[in-house]
């Protein structure tokens, strides 16, 4: 082991194969440090670092440097070098890392580029973590699951590589590529390109929740694209364009997403909209819209497409292919379009305000009625109208109406009142009879029983509660609203139970049963039968013969009985039997429950998953299980069932929950131990033990009393239980945490741990380790070992952070993501350092330790053993902040808070509150947030946002920018020239004598001008659109102004010719 230390420029220095420590303070120079888990430091410029193998600590203060990490888990900081100026307090900045070159090589590298401009990252294979805090820089993390994080830098390139990369933004024209790997990408800044790539990646697009943001809106003219995969987008800006890409993916355009564009392209998607004059382009594929916000553009393309609006003023196009549109009751003055060969489409919900556009209000259409529905036939496709009939107005916008008639094949239709020639009438249920024609029959509103007897009859049975017998033949019958009872008779029949809660009776032959919306009853009879649930909770049942049966939406019952059947559940809770005969069964989504009885005979269940279960009646049976086929066999008294395709690695058989072991299946009796490889562990079981073993697992616990221990590798885990007990082990885990109680430990390599349990305990284990934790606003307790500890506690008030014996470093802000790199905290080595905010317990334990206070919140501070530093000089009373350094970033958050800056060039944010904010430098940008607040400038340019409520805003001196926001608020530019906004509400503007030049934007009716009793002239200009009124030593200029009369002190003005004149 060597200690060298060199001051000479145009040196040489190479370490030995032991743990060195190597300080450099030349130019210059070359620094090999050999093998060995080295400590190298540099203040020199033009020098070259070669970490060699060992887990390296690398520390860079000089500009012109290149790093090679080389092989091991390495440490590499490239930061500014600072020091305090003995007489005036102040941190000066001596040199700054700019125009570096850092290659991390192989390993698990950390590297953290806190303050250099136009450096070069490469994290080389390994899972790496890369944090930034400068701009113009390129991050390239290259191979593993690494972590990237971006403060508020522009000018950013960040390449994810290969592997499941996590990445964060806060910066501003920056691009993203997640490269391969399932990737997550957070955004929370404008102008900035998001590429997936490819993979089933996450992309966020969204407020950061942090002081980051200061304007109202975030994250804008951003470009997603997702690439490949089934992607998961989500949008909170407006004017972002998103391209989702090939596969199933789900789009989420949240608030303040209005002005955007999403293309779907081509697969499965889900797109749900939640702001208004957006454009959504579905693409191809069978699509799913959910729109909520008005004046938007819905192009489904092609595929047979789900859309749902439930909000006003947007225009519809299904596109090609059958889709279902249901307009919400809310909905008003919607525009559906339809063109030749779009297909055959259903209208749900259309009312009176609603406009059906053809052929763009050139096509030529005819309609027909069909019991409550309109059908519009438009060349070889047609419109179904639901519920037309019921409407007052129908609105089509075509060219020419062909011909109307009242149904096909004139049947007889009858009403609810029948009047006959005596002037009596009938008001009572139906009852009619065909004969051996093919007849059609429609019953009306009543309590109908429609008789097709023979032929292939059509019995439409309306509203109520009808009875329909379609009879020998090949019938079709439709039940309508109500609860029906429909029973098809000899035939291959059609039976369509429409709204209601429905009985089915298919009888014999090959028959179709619908059951449609409600809580249905389906019994096919003997032959082989079709029979489909779609929504509700049904009952379906196959009878004789090979049947298929879906359950659809809901928890459904599906019995197979006599015959090889074929059932799928669909969504939901579903009970699935296939009876005898051999059968094959998919329970899809939800937990589903397969029963098996003796005598069932050969079953094949495709897609068994954790949460399901499967019944065996008390049966034993027998296992073996298959690892080249991917299949389990159960012999169960002379039947089998044979599972494939499943995703499960605990099988819930009876009572019991079963694992794989071997070639065979063994009872855990509450143990779960996972393999070697990458695997889904579910468990809702009470006081399990669940090993994880190897490989990169994802743990779902949802029971109480649970033991979760994650093994050898990169884990996630997902707590919902109470009083659990979690050890991620020594890896890169991620965890999230929803149970109270919980005890987590997250042993010596870096974790991302969110938790949102009460009364969590989260430790970092004996020896120290890393803990990033996004704690949500609840009780948490943090302890480091007796190690070196790094603990980022990022949101969540109530923290108790203990570092434990050691060096440590923790972080403890109310902000998400990048911890903030400005911080002149994060730039020492050897001490503990503290940086902290909210009503948080901050305990250094031993070790010489560096506590810096910079919220001024009620803070409860202990040093610990060793020789601490504290420096309270923020310290204020309750809810009183006081911040003296420069560049400085203040959130108040929720309260009424009292905040005084006398740092130039800062940002201050007030947050929610009655808020008084007094600035006293130079260039700040205050925001008050929601409430009544009272904002002050400096002594220069300052931009002072109101927010919401009724807010005072005072520029003072300089050329101040104020915006009153929504509220009825004062602003007062004050001396030299101002340009005012009042926004939303009744503003007052105040002007004095030798307040210079100033420009009000905006004015309206309701806004007043106070001049202090100061005398003016006025002139209008009309193509410039401006009024100016002129004083002694200043002048006034309106701008955009809304305003047809304007208040001036206590008098009105109109403007008439080129000047304004009192009223």
């Amino acid at each position: 082991m060597a200690t060298i230390s060199n001051s000479t420029s145009n040196t040489i220095i190479v370490g030995t194969s032991y743990n060195d420590s190597i300080e450099n303070r030349g130019d210059s120079v070359t620094i090999d440090a050999a093998a060995g888990d080295d400590s190298i430091g540099n203040y020199g410029s033009k020098v070259s670092i070669k970490g060699a193998v060992g887990n390296d600590s690398i520390r860079n203060y000089g500009a012109l440097v290149t790093i090679e990490g080389s092989d091991g888990n390495d440490y590499i900081d490239n930061i500014e070098y600072t020091k305090r100026n003995e007489e005036t307090g102040k941190w000066e900045t001596l040199s700054s890392p700019d125009n570096t070159t850092i290659n991390g090589g192989n390993g698990n590298d950390s590297i953290f580029n806190v303050d250099g401009s136009n450096v070069m990252i490469n994290g080389g294979a390994g899972n790496d973590s890369i944090e930034n805090g400068g701009s113009n820089v390129t991050i390239d993390a290259a191979a593993g699951d690494d972590t990237i994080s971006n403060g508020e830098n522009s000018n950013v390139t960040i390449d994810g590589g290969s592997g499941n990369d996590t990445i964060e933004n806060y910066g501003s024209e920056v691009s993203i590529n997640g490269g391969a790997g399932d990737d997550s990408i957070q955004n929370y800044s404008d102008n900035s390109t998001l590429i997936g790539g490819a993979g089933n990646d996450t992309i966020v697009n969204k407020d950061s929740g942090s002081a980051y943001n200061m304007t109202r809106y975030f994250g804008r003219k951003v470009s997603i694209d997702g690439g490949a995969g089934n992607d998961l987008i989500e949008n909170g800006g407006t004017y972002v364009t998103i391209n989702s890409g090939e596969g199933n993916d789900f789009i989420i355009n949240g608030w303040y997403g209005n002005y955007s564009t999403i293309n779907a392209g081509s697969g499965k998607d889900t797109i749900e909209n939640n702001c208004g004059k957006v454009t959504i382009n579905s693409g191809t594929g069978n699509d799913s819209i959910n729109n909520k916000a008005t004046s938007v553009i819905i192009n489904a393309g092609t595929g047979n497409d789900t859309i749902k609006v439930e909000s006003s003023s947007n225009t519809i196009n299904g596109g090609a292919g059958n889709d279902r549109i249901s307009l919400g009751s809310d909905a008003a003055n919607n525009l559906v379009q339809y063109k030749s060969g779009d297909g055959n489409d259903k209208i749900y919900g259309f009312n009176e305000t609603s406009t059906l556009q053809i052929g763009g209000g050139k096509g030529t259409y005819s309609t027909i009625e069909s019991g409550d529905d309109i059908i519009v036939t438009v060349g070889k496709g047609k419109i179904t109208i639901v519920g037309g009939m019921d409407l007052d107005e129908l609105n089509i916008d075509g060219a020419q109406l062909l011909n109307v008639t009242t149904a096909p094949e004139s049947p007889i239709t009858l009403d609810s009142e029948i009047k006959f020639a005596s002037a009596s009438k009938l008001t009572a249920a139906v009852d009619i009879t065909g004969n051996k024609l093919a007849n059609s029959i429609v019953g009306g509103k009543g309590n109908d029983s429609l008789f097709g007897e023979y032929g292939a009859d059509t019995l439409s049975g309306g509203k109520g509660h009808d009875y329909l017998n379609g009879g020998a033949g090949n019938d079709k019958l439709y039940g309508g609203d109500g609860r029906d009872t429909l029973f098809g008779g000899a035939g291959k029949d059609s039976l369509y139970g429409s709204a209601g809660h429905d009985k089915l009776y298919g009888d014999s032959g090959d028959d179709c049963l619908n059951g449609d919306t409600g809580n249905d009853s389906l019994d096919g009879g003997d032959g082989a039968d079709k029979l489909y649930g779609d929504s509700g909770n049904d009952s379906i049942l196959g009878g004789a013969g090979n049947d298929t049966l879906s359950g659809g939406t809901n928890n459904d019952k599906l019995f197979g009985e006599v015959g090889n059947d074929s059932l799928s559940g669909g969504l939901g809770n579903d009970t699935l039997s296939g009876g005898t005969g051999n059968d094959t069964l998919w329970g899809d989504a939800g937990k589903d429950t397969f029963i098996y009885d003796k005598g069932d005979g050969k079953d094949v269940i495709y897609g068994f998953e954790d949460d399901d279960t499967l019944k065996l009646d008390g049966l034993d049976f027998t296992s073996s299980y298959n690892s080249s086929k991917g299949t389990i066999t159960l012999t169960v008294d002379g039947g089998t069932i044979t599972l494939k395709d499943f995703t499960a690695t605990t099988f819930n058989i009876n009572d019991d929950t079963y694992q794989i072991s071997g070639s065979k299946l063994k009872k855990t009796s509450g143990l779960i131990v996972g393999t070697a490889n990458a695997e889904s562990i579910f468990n809702d079981s009470d006081n399990a033990t669940i090993q994880a073993l190897g490989g990169n697992d994802t743990v779902k616990n949802y029971g109480a009393n649970v033991s979760i221990s994650g093994g050898d590798d990169k884990d996630l885990f997902f707590n919902y239980g109470d009083y659990a007990t979690l050890d991620g082990n020594a890896h890169r885990n991620t965890i999230y945490n929803f149970g109270k109680g919980s005890v987590i430990q997250s042993k010596e390599s870096y974790s991302t741990i969110w938790n949102m349990g009460d009364n969590a305990i989260i430790s970092t284990g004996e020896f120290g380790g890393d803990i990033n934790l996004r704690n949500f606003p609840n009780a948490v307790t943090v302890k480091g070992g007796t190690g070196a500890d790094y603990i980022c506690n990022n949101g969540g008030k109530n923290a108790s952070l203990s570092g434990g014996a050691g060096n440590d470093r923790i972080t403890n802000t109310t902000g998400w993501g990048i911890t903030n790199f400005n911080e002149k905290t994060l730039r020492f080595d050897g001490t503990d350092e503290y940086s902290y905010s909210d009503e948080s317990t901050i305990n250094g334990g031993d070790g010489d330790d560096v506590i810096h206070n910079q919220s001024g919140q009620r803070v409860l501070i202990y040093g610990g053993s060793g020789a601490d530093s504290i420096d309270t000089s923020a310290l204020g009373p309750a809810d009183v902040e006081t911040h003296y350094p420069e560049e400085n970033t203040i959130y108040g958050g929720a309260g009424n808070d009292y905040i005084f800056n006398t740092g130039k060039k800062s940002i201050i944010y007030g947050g929610s509150g009655n808020d008084s904010i007094f600035n006293f430098a130079d260039n700040v940008t205050m925001s008050g947030g929601s409430g009544n607040d009272d904002l002050s400038g400096g002594f220069d340019y300052d931009k002072i946002l109101g927010d919401d409520g009724n807010d005072t805003l005072s520029g003072y001196t300089g050329n101040d920018s104020l915006y009153g926001g929504a509220g009825n608020d004062s602003l007062n530019g004050g001396t030299e020239n101002d340009s005012l906004w009042g926004d939303a509400g009744n503003d007052t503007f105040y002007y004095a004598r030798g307040d210079g030049k100033d420009v009000i934007y905006g004015f309206e009716n309701g806004d007043t001008l106070t001049l202090d009793g100061l005398d003016f002239t006025s002139s209008y200009s009309k193509s410039k659109g401006t009024i100016t009124l002129t004083f002694d030593s200043g002048s006034i200029t309106f701008k955009e102004f809304t305003a047809t009369t304007f208040h001036i002190d206590d008098a009105t003005y109109k403007i008439s010719g080129s000047k304004l004149k009192k009223q």
